[in-house]
């Protein structure tokens, strides 16, 4: 899709710099970084910046630099909660001095798959050649108060006030044309604006994306971009009680080792492969309320997190690991008390997350799930809303077929429960 994105562009023939404003929602940073990607494989010196925020990539630049032929790099200033804001003028004005590809997140959207637009908003920069008007698909058929941002002036466009309204076809070519299409064309006469319709994940929704074209009255682009995990969070769970054990299970020996070691080294080796092989930063963090295996986290390279609220359930350390690493762009829950689990088992978990379309995996044996389990970003603000001890199960339950499911062995799945060695099925 990356390819055909470019192509159908006509990027190749692009004058130099080509600025790009990408606007919208449902998945803006995934077409700006698709395009970045073709523009490095195609030797092009590329820059990323927004006008408004963004996620901080690993690694920026907050003051202008040369680029080199085939590199990404990302500008901007560094502010609050891991984002990245505007450059400056001054920088900006040098970057599309040098680079050959600049593009521009210019909009937010708050991470919903629709948007409808205020009066100031895009903000595009000087110098724009091009405007792609992103909205994404899995907005269709779901409440608006739930799927598009600023839905209070969106009712007024799409001229329906009744409650829980479902968004159709219509709404979405109506929403793209009043906001953005007619409006930026009248603001800014002669820069082409491009309708992209993301998340065409199935057949139909790519169907549906070409109706709402149609009803536009316009030539767009519908497209389904794999999803850009840059950064992940791994987050081992190491804080429980062991009540039915009589003791602190996660400190006992387990063939040769304490509880606890097994899950951490299977998790290290699997981050370092992954991280060997694929562009993505991985952060390890281990919340636990005992000492000792924070010490064992710390030594290993992990950061350590103490959980002084362990009695309230499992949810304490979900919610603690995330505010640790609050930019991630997914994260991996996993528990300290399953010794069989195998690193190349969460290898493969990770990569069919990010080579997928899901918002969540799991391990599953056929018959049940289990642990570890990976949630998109998009999740972060359910996941903090959880409480009690039931953990990532109740996102899984409301959101059923967003979930991956990637084999496992059913002796991986299992956790010691008792003394002894016994294990017992991880109970959802």
């Amino acid at each position: 899709m990356e390819k055909m994105l470019w192509e159908t562009l006509g990027l190749d023939h692009m004058v130099s710099p080509c600025i790009i404003a990408i606007v919208g929602s449902g998945g803006k940073t995934s077409v700006m970084l698709a395009l970045a990607k073709e523009g490095k494989n195609r030797n092009r010196k590329v820059a990323v910046l927004t006008t408004t925020h963004i996620r901080k990539p690993p690694v920026y630049r907050e003051v202008f630099c040369h680029m080199a032929p085939g590199t990404v790099t990302f500008f901007g200033k560094s502010v609050s909660e891991g984002k990245l804001s505007y450059p400056g003028d001054a920088c900006y004005q040098r970057i599309c001095g040098e680079a050959d590809l600049v593009l521009v997140e210019a909009d937010g959207s708050k991470q919903l798959p629709l948007k409808a637009a205020a009066e100031y908003e895009p903000v595009i920069p000087k110098g724009t050649n091009l405007v792609l008007a992103v909205s994404g698909l899995s907005a269709l058929g779901q409440p608006g108060e739930k799927v598009c941002h600023r839905w209070e002036l969106a009712k007024k466009i799409v001229k329906n006030e009744e409650s829980n309204h479902k968004i159709s076809v219509e709404d979405m070519a109506l929403l793209l044309k009043c906001c953005y299409e007619t409006p930026l064309k009248k603001k800014y006469p002669g820069i082409p604006v491009i309708p992209c319709l993301n998340q065409a994940v199935t057949g139909q929704l790519e169907k549906m994306g070409e109706r709402v074209l149609e009803k536009m009255g316009t030539k767009g682009i519908v497209l389904s971009l794999k999803r850009e995990v840059r950064q992940l969070a791994i987050v081992y769970l190491a804080s429980g009680f062991s009540r039915r054990y009589g003791s602190n299970k996660l400190l006992e020996e387990v063939g040769g080792k304490k509880l606890f070691l097994h899950g951490l080294e299977a998790l290290s080796t699997a981050a370092r492969k992954v991280g060997e092989n694929r562009d993505m930063e991985i952060q390890k963090v281990v919340v636990s309320q005992y000492k000792e295996i924070r010490s064992a986290a710390d030594s290993a390279g992990w950061l350590s997190v103490e959980n002084r609220r362990s009695e309230e359930g499992i949810t304490t350390s979900i919610h603690l690991g995330i505010k640790t690493v609050p930019w991630a762009d997914a994260y991996l829950f996993a528990v300290a008390d399953q010794p069989d689990i195998k690193e190349s088992t969460i290898e493969r978990l990770i990569c069919e997350f990010c080579d997928g379309t899901k918002g969540i995996a799991c391990l599953s044996d056929g018959e049940k799930r289990g642990n570890p389990a990976i949630f998109s970003g998009r999740y972060k603000k359910e996941l903090l809303a959880l409480t009690g001890d039931r953990g990532g199960v109740v996102i899984m339950n409301r959101h059923a077929k967003e979930v991956h499911f990637v084999p496992a062995s059913r002796e991986e799945l299992l956790d010691i429960d008792r003394p002894g060695g016994n294990r017992t099925k991880v109970k959802k």
